[in-house]
């Protein structure tokens, strides 16, 4: 099995969802397969609250995404394990989360 760009998506988007949150485990299901993610994902930054021209919104300063563990979970034993590249989902999650 084969993981495409949505895939790897899918999973960076189950990573930002875990911000600030300590150590966290996320899955992202695939067809007969569930990838589970053991992340620690962190983002500093500051709101943007000026009296004149604030906006309330918070502004990133920096962020990290570290995939620790990839573990699979799969009912068909004759299933090919895809291999799962981490730094593919910290660089995807690295730039949803700097997105303001």
């Amino acid at each position: 099995m084969k993981l495409t760009d949505k895939d790897y998506e899918n999973m960076a988007v189950a990573c930002t969802e875990c911000v600030n949150a300590g150590i966290s485990r996320v899955s992202v299901d695939k067809g007969d397969l569930a990838v589970i993610l053991t992340v620690d994902v962190e983002v500093d930054g500051y709101r943007e609250d000026d009296y004149y021209d604030g906006t309330g919104y918070f502004i990133p300063t920096a962020a990290v995404c570290r995939v620790i563990d990839v573990e699979y979970d799969t009912c068909d034993d004759n299933l090919r394990l895809p291999v799962v590249d981490k730094s593919r989902i910290e660089e995807l999650a690295y730039d949803m989360l700097m997105q303001f």
